[in-house]
């Protein structure tokens, strides 16, 4: 989208999506769009920001950054770290999941994000205050890396009465005592 500020109704601008993963994901709602106008499937697009917490995908950034502190290793930081993403907890996505499967969500598209954008380098010092150390050095930025959106969900509080609880510190408090628990050896 060009808009720095997205909600459901924001236009999409197909022609410009330049990274797989994005294809992949507005391939499958225009999937999910053709069933219901072709066959009558109902369907409902819940738009995830960034999932964090217990059980995450082992290279996510915040993941990766308690990971690297734990081995001894620094944060790396491509850019200069003001790149942002919606991270949301993954009980408060569970929740808003719930929350779509009433039956006045049929056929539509919610934004499930966080309550605010969070830096690439505020999750650095986020990992970086709670596990008390931690060195964060920058490196040349990556070709397709974007600044970021601000995602409404302003769309789900309002039809779905969701959203996130779990502050972005807290969330990380409780990714670290499940990774101690589940990863560290």
């Amino acid at each position: 989208a060009e808009e720095d500020t997205v909600d459901e109704e924001t236009p999409l601008s197909l022609g410009k999506v330049n990274h797989l993963y994005t294809a992949t994901k507005l391939a499958g709602e225009l999937c999910c769009h053709s069933y219901q106008q072709l066959y009558g499937q109902e369907f409902t697009i819940l738009r995830y920001g960034i999932p964090y917490g217990p059980g995450a995908r082992a290279r996510t950034v915040m993941a990766a950054f308690v990971d690297n502190i734990c081995h001894g290793l620094p944060l790396t930081i491509f850019g200069d770290g003001k790149q942002h993403r919606c991270f949301i907890y993954v009980d408060d996505l569970a929740k808003g999941n719930v929350a779509a499967l009433r039956s006045g969500a049929k056929n539509k598209i919610y934004n499930l994000g966080g309550r605010r954008p969070i830096t690439v380098l505020e999750v650095a010092e986020t990992v970086r205050k709670i596990l008390g150390k931690g060195e964060i050095v920058f490196k040349e930025s990556r070709p397709g890396d974007s600044l970021g959106k601000v995602i409404s969900s302003l769309k789900a509080k309002r039809e779905l009465d969701w959203e996130p609880t779990i502050e972005f510190e807290e969330g990380i408090r409780r990714y670290f005592e499940w990774y101690q628990e589940n990863r560290l050896s």
